[in-house]
């Protein structure tokens, strides 16, 4: 009987942690899908700002070419 009792006692244990352990996991499973999609949205605005740089620097290259062109005629 003492063994059924102490068997029965550490069973319960491990049940109170199991369900510890699930609420924990609950929860960063909960953070790490807010982190998945902060770092979608900022992958966007990354992309947004490298096709607008790149944009800037093709027209600004295009408006040097052309101020040399019509100040030197090459």
């Amino acid at each position: 009987m003492i063994e059924d009792a102490e068997a029965a006692r550490a069973i319960g244990n491990l049940e109170a942690r199991a369900v510890g352990v699930d609420g924990r996991l609950s929860g960063m499973e909960t953070k790490v899908d807010e982190i998945h999609k902060i770092v979608m949205q900022s992958k966007g605005g990354v992309k947004m700002m490298l096709t607008i740089a790149s944009m800037c620097a093709t027209i600004g290259g295009l408006i040097g070419g052309l101020l040399s062109f019509l100040r030197f005629g090459r």
